[in-house]
């Protein structure tokens, strides 16, 4: 996974293991967690599946729309049952 630095055209995204909002919270971010959550990316995108009930394999998770503000923020109105909070610019 390739970490992308710098500001969203939209705002910023939760990360749903601290409740913090982060432009990015790629691996850097998930290594700040308690021993036994998320350290990196990938497993934060399992720990995502796991709390909304997600397949591995579903779009969700197949690429960085978990952490990634802007593509989340065009896709989250076809996915109510995932609460992933944005704060909007």
């Amino acid at each position: 996974m390739v970490e992308t630095v710098g500001e969203s055209k939209v705002g910023q995204i939760e990360c749903i293991v601290c409740g913090e909002f982060y432009w990015y919270p790629g691996t850097p971010h998930h290594e700040t967690h308690s021993v036994g959550l998320p350290q990196d990316y990938y497993q934060y995108k399992e720990y995502v599946g796991e709390q909304f009930g997600l397949s591995e394999n579903h779009e969700l998770l197949t690429d960085d729309t978990v952490i990634n503000p802007n593509k989340w923020f065009d896709v989250r109105d076809d996915y109510p049952e995932v609460e992933i909070g944005l704060k909007i610019r």
